[in-house]
């Protein structure tokens, strides 16, 4: 409610002004950093995995394992392990 008081007072463009909003206490502003810091964290440790399944996937199916095989050691359908990492015909 406070960024349309604000948005309502500075009549911007739309879609030209971001509102950052941090409380004054101390101990909520931490509070609220640490849950930004956390989620930041989580979205950096998904790219790890989907990067770690993808490395994993390609380097199983070059040694001649079955989409299938891939998929149930990695958890994921042999469908799934075919999209990250289609085979290469030659």
């Amino acid at each position: 409610m406070g960024e349309r008081v604000v948005a309502d007072q500075l009549n911007p463009d739309p879609d030209t002004v971001g509102f950052y909003f941090t409380p004054a206490d101390p101990e909520a502003a931490d509070a609220l950093k640490n849950v930004k810091a956390a989620r930041l964290a989580r979205i950096y440790a998904e790219q790890a995995e989907r990067d770690a399944v993808r490395n994993a996937a390609r380097a199983l199916i070059d040694q001649g394992w079955t989409t299938r095989d891939i998929g149930s050691v990695l958890g994921l359908s042999h469908q799934r392990i075919s999209q990250i990492v289609p085979r290469v015909t030659t």
